[in-house]
């Protein structure tokens, strides 16, 4: 088995590890019109939480892990606050979703869920009588996606990543600004996505991404800073490596996959440093 050769364990520290808002997660809070509360809730024999307005349960909202975030004011006047609540099975696949419950002195009413599956909130900021929201996404291909409600709808929009106006990253500290992060962290630089397409197509920039999901913390070796990780969805089976050379910002990457023999992009074999080579040696068991 060579799935983790250059580190003895990897932790489970997965994208999106973007800049997030640090919202708080209460279990009430008061609004113009009364209270939200979160109280246990009866998930056909599961232990789970829903929120409860003025002591009334807000109808279809209830999940293992229930938490209120925010209040807004709603836009322009209007007499009704928003109150944004993140709700979580506790599950891998898709852990975490959205709702915003908007409250007047009459009633309680929840959006549909929203979300990327991620808790990662870049942004929030009011907009033209709504509320848009950018959260993180999974896909290494998009920068984030942003919900916008007003009142009554959210509508969606996707953000795709974009390289214009951004050079190839260069040499020495342009490498070693990442040694301590994750990863993943390098592809969310444009300088760094146009590094690796010198060598790689942009769709397998983006699977290199998701490939080193799940990983432990850069390191500089060998006069190398380099990244390792695999894909959470695949339980180790998929699994790759990058690296940038520190004195000319010369990059590899090399994909595993269990049954396959590796594939190397970029630098020659014998040009790797030592942990890189070991990775590049066998077929993944």
């Amino acid at each position: 088995m060579n799935r983790s050769g250059m580190f003895l364990c990897l932790a489970l520290f997965a994208l999106p590890v973007h800049a997030q808002l640090a919202l708080p997660y209460l279990d009430a809070t008061d609004t113009r019109f009364g209270t939200m509360t979160i109280a246990p809730a009866d998930l056909d024999g599961i232990e789970g939480q829903q929120p409860l307005w003025n002591d009334t349960p807000v109808d279809g909202i209830a999940d293992r892990f229930v938490a209120i975030q925010q209040v807004f004011p709603a836009p322009d006047g209007a007499p009704a606050d928003w109150v944004l609540i993140s709700l979580a099975n506790g599950g891998n696949g898709c852990p975490s979703d959205w709702v915003i419950v908007q409250v007047t002195a009459t009633d309680a009413t929840p959006s549909p869920r929203f979300g990327t599956c991620s808790d990662a909130i870049l942004d929030i900021r009011s907009e033209v009588g709504t509320l848009a929201l950018d959260i993180a996404s999974f896909d290494p291909a998009i920068a984030h996606v942003t919900f916008t409600y007003d009142g009554r709808a959210i509508t969606e929009t996707t953000v795709p990543r974009s390289n214009d106006g951004a050079s190839v990253a260069g040499a020495d500290a342009d490498v070693t600004r990442w040694i301590g992060g994750h990863p993943a962290l390098p592809f969310d630089d444009a300088s760094e996505r146009l590094r690796f397409g010198q060598i790689m197509t942009d769709d397998q920039v983006f699977a290199l991404v998701a490939r080193v999901t799940v990983a432990d913390v850069v390191i500089e070796m060998d006069g190398f800073v380099i990244g390792q990780g695999f894909d959470p969805n695949s339980g180790g089976d998929i699994a790759g490596m990058w690296g940038i050379r520190i004195a000319d910002g010369a990059p590899f990457a090399i994909f595993r996959d269990t049954g396959a023999a590796p594939q190397l992009f970029g630098l020659p074999a014998s040009d790797l440093p030592d942990a890189a080579a070991a990775y590049l040696v066998g077929e993944q068991e």
